[in-house]
């Protein structure tokens, strides 16, 4: 009887301890779910910020190209060399810039900056002449372009 009891008392001690390790075993696993979410997390903003930075950098340095893009139209003008401003157009396109279609179009200030409202059979609003393209990347501004509207 003794033994039984003494052996009743070992098998409850090995069951306590088998349960205590299990605990710890759920314990160790959620955290390292946890930590393993919280990584991945990190590494998907990581990648967004990157991303937002290489984004922000190219607006840059396009914006910092458009006033060359603007002397070489108006020597296009002066001189009918479409040539060199045709290779920067191509450049500017190649790196996702796009021109913002102006004349025609209905007048969006989010886009366009009206200079000036001229009288015209055309209807109100309607962008009659450019001054200066506008440029966009995606769905992100780098210049708007400067208009003249019908009144």
């Amino acid at each position: 009887m003794k033994n039984e009891t003494k052996e009743k008392k070992e098998e409850d001690g090995f069951e306590k301890i088998i349960k205590e390790c299990e605990e710890k075993r759920d314990e160790y696993l959620k955290g390292w779910q946890r930590e393993r979410a919280d990584y991945s997390n990190y590494k998907k903003d990581e990648i967004k910020k990157i991303e937002e930075e290489r984004l922000r950098i190219k607006i840059n340095f396009l914006k910092n190209l458009l006033p060359i893009y603007d002397s070489l139209n108006e020597a296009k003008k002066i001189t009918g060399n479409e040539e060199v401003l045709n290779q920067l157009e191509n450049f500017l396109k190649d790196w996702g810039a796009r021109k913002i279609k102006t004349i025609g179009e209905k007048f969006d200030p989010e886009i366009h900056e009206a200079l000036e409202t001229i009288e015209s059979d055309k209807e109100s609003g309607t962008i009659i002449e450019e001054m200066q393209g506008g440029w966009k990347i995606d769905k992100y501004l780098i210049r708007p372009a400067r208009v003249k509207i019908a009144k």
